[in-house]
This record gives C-alpha cells, sequence and structure tokens, in this order.
C-alpha cells in the first residue's frame, strides 16, 4: 500500500508540472492526437488512484467487518465534497496547486498509514504477528 499512495503522490505531482506545457504545446493538434496524449498523460494517475480504497476495504473487512458499509459511506461523501473543494482551490489557489494539494493528500495518507503500523507495533504483545 505505501509503494501505491508514493506512486500516486509522484504521479499526480508529475502530472501537475506536465499539464500546462502539454496543453499549450498542443493547441493546433489535431482533437485525435489531443485526446491520445491526455488519456496518455492521466491514464496512470488514474490508474493508481483507484487502488488504495479497495486495498484498504480489504484490510478494513479483515479487521473490522461491519465497519465496511461506513468506508463505503464516507467514500461517498469524501467523493462529493472533494470535488466541491477541488473546484474552490482550483479558482483560489490555481490548477497546479490545487493538483499538488492533492497528491499531498496522498502522502497525509501515507504518514497516517505508517503511524498506525508504527502503533501496532508497540501495542502488540510479545510474539504476536501483525499483519499491516
Amino acid at each position: 500500500m505505501s509503494t501505491v499512495l508514493i506512486a500516486v503522490a509522484a504521479a499526480v505531482s508529475t502530472l501537475a508540472f506536465l499539464a500546462s506545457p502539454v496543453s499549450e504545446a498542443g493547441v493546433g493538434w489535431p482533437l485525435a492526437l489531443k485526446i491520445m496524449v491526455t488519456v496518455g498523460l492521466v491514464a496512470p494517475a488514474g490508474f493508481l488512484m483507484g487502488m488504495p480504497f479497495p486495498i484498504g476495504l480489504e484490510r478494513l473487512a479483515a479487521l473490522y467487518p461491519r465497519a465496511v458499509r461506513w468506508a463505503w459511506a464516507l467514500n461517498a461523501a469524501a467523493s462529493v465534497m472533494g470535488s466541491a473543494a477541488a473546484i474552490f482551490f482550483a479558482i483560489y489557489l490555481g490548477l497546479r496547486a490545487t493538483v499538488l494539494l492533492g497528491a499531498a493528500l496522498y502522502l497525509g495518507a501515507l504518514a497516517v498509514l505508517w503511524l498506525r503500523q508504527r502503533a501496532a507495533v508497540i501495542v502488540a504483545p510479545a510474539g504476536a504477528e501483525l499483519r499491516a
């Protein structure tokens, strides 16, 4: 999971800096080429961003099966609030800063994961095997 979160942050950060120059360079390109370049730029980040929730959901189902419904509900609410927040930040901070903020949030998720794993190791009784 850590690798996926780092990869998402890297892909999104790269996209933040590539989107503007590529779109400026592609003003005169044919529509089909614009579509292919856009898909090529966005697809890797989109693919990676689709991984953390299912991985986390699988872990949650193993530890707290009754909480899976809450995770789906929170995911739906966060998706709606996140899209509204992204529009707000894009207007007031700019698109690049908004995309970089999104990358930072994935790194924040990584920090939470690492802190949780560290706390689990500290609290675990001697000889206990932990699944991370």
